[in-house]
């Protein structure tokens, strides 16, 4: 009898035994780190994002970024490198124009107007490149009637088209220009000259024209 008795006591002392312990060496020991040594490390040891691998993978591109049109067919070509191919070629407005794939790489943008585009190439990944078409026809501004008088000057510019300006006037009895080519001219109307229309053009290095009236008084 005397022998359980003191069994019990051990199994109930033990747990007691555990539990302070438990106080002694829990929160607020001795070798638990103070605030100050955590500022410390983290001074000594600051904190760097570990930087992501490089799988290899090439960005798909495309060239020309860009590319300006100026008259109805005028033809572009493209190059799409890098991606995984095959690859799919579209655009953004094909009542502006059409693209036409030519072998793995390229493509030819042709103009259905003289408008804004975009060229999209797409590879096996979905992924996307774009190329923007620009599209401008040939202006003059400002644009006409304008009306100058006797010895009155009026200064026009070339937009758009292919560039490389050729200009004429119509009646040089009424006016003339300073000169004949660059983006911009300067009428100039004859004194003591007559009454009447004349008529500027501005020609582009496509032989595209564009024409202002000038109504001299």
């Amino acid at each position: 009898m005397h022998v359980q008795r003191i069994r019990r006591m051990l199994w109930v002392a033990m747990p007691l035994s555990l539990l302070a312990s438990f106080l002694v060496l829990g929160p607020g020991c001795e070798d638990e780190p103070s605030d100050n040594d955590v500022d410390k490390f983290f001074e000594e040891h600051p904190y760097v994002s570990d930087p992501r691998h490089d799988t290899g993978r090439i960005v798909l591109q495309v060239e020309p970024a860009s590319a300006t049109v100026s008259d109805i067919g005028d033809k572009v070509l493209f190059t799409a490198s890098g991606g995984k191919l095959p690859y799919t070629w579209a655009v953004t407005t094909p009542a502006a124009g059409s693209i036409a794939k030519q072998g793995d790489y390229k493509a030819i943008y042709t103009a259905g107007a003289v408008a804004p585009n975009t060229v999209v190439v797409y590879d096996r990944n979905g992924d996307a490149a774009l190329a923007t078409i620009n599209g401008s026809a040939l202006i003059i501004q400002p644009p006409g009637p304008i009306t100058v008088a006797q010895g009155g000057t009026q200064t026009f510019k070339a937009l758009g088209g292919a560039g490389g300006y050729l200009w004429t006037v119509s009646d040089q009895s009424l006016g003339t220009l300073d000169t004949d080519e660059g983006e911009t001219v300067t009428y100039t109307g004859n004194t003591n000259s007559e009454s009447g229309d004349n008529i500027i053009t501005v020609y582009d290095a496509k032989n595209n024209a564009a024409s202002v009236t000038i109504t001299q008084q």
